[in-house]
C-alpha cells in the first residue's frame, strides 16, 4: 500500500511509478483524511509507502495529520518506505517522518528523496527579482 498526498503532481507521477512497479495499490491520503479512514490492513508481502511533497523544508499539514491517525495492522512484518520528492532539498523531513511514524509503532526501513521540477513560487519570484 502506497499513501501519496501531492500538489502539483509531481507526487502522484512518483506514487503511480512506484504503484506499477512494486505491484501496490495506492491511497489518496486527502481523500483519506475527507472520508476520516485511517486504519489499513496490510496484506502478507505487502509493502508500507509513502510519498509526499516538501513543505518548506517540512511535512505538508495533511501528511501529519494523516501520520498522526492512521492505524496499520499486519500479520507479518512489513518493509515500510517513503519517498519525499523536492526542487533542492528535504531539509530534515525524514527526520521529522520517522518520529511521526514511530509513534505509531512504524519503523521506516528506508527513506529517498527524489529530486523534482521546482515549484516553489514563492521563492522562484525572489530568485528571478534578485537577478
Amino acid at each position: 500500500m502506497i499513501f501519496y498526498f501531492s500538489g502539483t503532481g509531481n507526487s502522484l507521477y512518483t506514487a503511480e511509478r512506484l504503484s506499477t512497479s512494486l505491484q501496490e495499490p495506492i491511497c489518496n491520503i486527502a481523500q483519506a483524511i475527507q472520508e476520516k479512514k485511517f486504519s489499513y490492513i496490510l496484506s502478507e508481502e505487502e509493502r508500507l509507502g509513502f510519498v509526499f511533497p516538501v513543505y518548506a523544508w517540512g511535512i505538508p499539514k495533511p501528511v501529519a495529520t494523516f501520520l498522526k491517525n492512521i492505524e496499520i495492522s499486519s500479520i507479518a512484518p512489513y518493509y515500510t518506505f517513503a519517498v519525499i520528492t523536492c526542487g533542492d532539498s528535504i531539509g530534515l523531513t525524514m527526520d521529522t517522518l520517522k518520529k511521526l511514524l514511530k509513534q505509531k509503532n512504524i519503523y521506516l526501513n528506508s527513506g529517498f528523496s527524489l529530486a523534482m521540477p521546482d515549484n516553489y513560487v514563492d521563492l522562484m519570484s525572489s530568485a528571478s527579482n534578485n537577478s
